[in-house]
């Protein structure tokens, strides 16, 4: 199959679920300020990093999106990629300078690093139905059937190692391959399949919002982590839990895990 070849070359498709209210951290969580730029940009930049080109950021309405396109459009990040609102229509282009509008099409050339990277949003298309909802929208628009690597925008790390060894199970396990690659117990910083967006629907049509329930349901490889691999899963939930992770960022030589 097609995709499968194409995890040969890395895993190339990511998720960032943006869709949430928040409640218990009182304000947006991915917009907490991280070493001076909102956590949403932050896991963007990691990911772009990790080699992944296209990004779908899932919101809940027309409303998160545009306050994440300002953000988007007032960050000044290094990395060059093109910005594609959900409504279609002019895009945005980033550079080592900023954003510059664009008619949705790269310069050739334009930027460092990587200027075929797309970031894209996906909106629920199942009102308050938490992360499943926002699962469901992205994995659905994606662009290539295949693996897609999974990330809650309240995880302010993406570990490398562990992103590494789920992508070679990616192409290493045998056809046509589990549904989810995971650590157990945790149902992010992990790879799910395309083909789960017809599961994940048919369990939101239930009114059944339990993201661990589809874990049930699905079938996945799990793998083990390591002491450094654990950082992938702190969360910034809470204002507490936000203030021991900088607290931690600002003295290294603290425990910063939660």
């Amino acid at each position: 199959m097609g995709d499968r070849n194409e995890q040969k070359a890395g895993i190339r498709q990511g998720i960032i679920l943006a869709g949430g209210r928040s409640l218990r951290m009182g304000t947006d969580k991915a917009m907490l300020d991280i070493g001076g730029k909102p956590l949403l940009l932050r896991i963007i930049g990691q990911m772009l990093d990790a080699g992944i080109r296209s990004i779908a950021l899932a919101v809940r309405d027309s409303g998160q999106e545009e306050r994440y396109l300002a953000a988007l459009g007032e960050s000044g990040d290094e990395w060059p990629a093109r910005i594609i609102p959900k409504g279609g229509g002019p895009g945005f282009q980033t550079s080592g300078g900023g954003l510059r509008n664009s008619s949705g099409q790269l310069p050739s050339g334009s930027g460092t690093g990587n200027p075929e990277a797309c970031i894209s949003f996906a909106q629920d298309s199942y009102p308050d139905s938490g992360p499943l909802a926002g699962l469901h929208a992205s994995l659905s628009g994606v662009p290539e059937e295949g693996y897609v690597f999974v990330m809650a925008c309240d995880m302010p790390v993406l570990s490398i190692p562990l992103f590494r060894r789920l992508a070679e199970l990616a192409v290493h396990t045998g056809e046509p391959g589990p549904d989810i690659i995971r650590t157990s117990g945790q149902p992010f910083h992990a790879l799910y399949h395309t083909r789960t967006a017809s599961v994940i629907q048919q369990q939101l049509e239930r009114g059944d919002l339990r993201v661990m329930h589809l874990l049930e349901r699905l079938q996945s490889v799990r793998i083990g982590t390591t002491e450094e691999e654990e950082e992938a899963f702190v969360n910034l939930n809470t204002p507490a839990s936000y203030e021991h992770y900088i607290m931690g960022q600002r003295n290294p030589s603290s425990d910063s895990t939660e």
